[in-house]
């Protein structure tokens, strides 16, 4: 089950996120009242994914914070397959199966819900020094706990059909 982020945190960072959208969600408001939607238009963060007939998001719920408010055409589905890159020599090709630790220094939401639900460790800073990047890895290796996470996230992630859902979405 995914846990709740602080109500009070998520309205901040969605007035943050609103008022930097504002001129995106002026000119939306004019093109749909240009097409004859009316005055009714939900707001540009909550728009676009409430307005469509269906939405497919590529996440699964146990990666997001918990939220109850979830409107019924939105569709968590997971993560579509993913081919090697190009760039990867076949040398590297055996990391990418995923069985060695993965080091990333991910944008701030998405630490948020890494440390959120001890998939790892939000380091806080987008630069970090050696230090931290150590004393950060050897928790990983030694925190059995977050290892018993990661695994249990790649088995949610592992019972979705990304493909067979947004097909079954668009036939719906």
């Amino acid at each position: 089950m995914a846990a709740r982020i602080p109500k009070a945190a998520n309205r901040a960072a969605n007035a943050q996120f609103a008022a930097g959208m504002r001129p995106a969600q002026d000119r939306m408001n004019e093109l749909l009242r240009e097409m004859g939607v009316g005055e009714g238009v939900a707001e540009l963060t909550d728009g676009v994914y409430t307005l469509p007939d269906q939405t497919a998001i590529l996440t699964v719920a146990g990666f997001e914070f918990e939220r109850g408010d979830l409107p019924k055409n939105v569709h968590l589905i997971g993560v579509l397959p993913a081919e090697a890159p190009t760039w990867m020599s076949p040398s590297s090709r055996p990391s990418a199966d995923r069985t060695r630790a993965l080091i990333s220094i991910p944008v701030p939401a998405n630490a948020a819900r890494v440390a959120h639900h001890r998939l790892g460790i939000d380091l806080a800073t987008g630069t970090p020094g050696p230090e931290a990047v150590r004393a950060a890895v050897e928790t990983l290796l030694r925190d059995g706990a977050i290892r018993a996470n990661v695994d249990r996230l790649a088995r949610v992630y592992a019972g979705h059909d990304p493909v067979l859902e947004i097909e079954r979405l668009v036939l719906s």
